[in-house]
């Protein structure tokens, strides 16, 4: 029987994985890699995702509009 991932191992890979599939079915304006996003978790294990332009305002304005919709009472 497999042991189990340490907590949030599968969501940091899941998350990058995501992202991956966002930026290679999406591309935005001339497709220039801008960035880099890395993901890293406790246990050391790493993910990274080159993204576009486009993808970084996108994530951005996801993340504000959470923020904006979401705040602890």
């Amino acid at each position: 029987m497999p042991l189990a991932a340490p907590g949030g191992a599968q969501d940091a890979e899941r998350l990058a994985d995501l992202l991956q599939q966002l930026c290679a079915t999406y591309p935005t304006g001339d497709g220039a890699v801008v960035a880099s996003v890395e993901i890293q978790h406790q246990t050391g294990a790493r993910y990274r995702v080159e993204v576009q332009a486009g993808h970084l305002e996108r994530l951005a304005s996801l993340i504000k509009d959470q923020l904006t919709t979401k705040r602890p009472e």
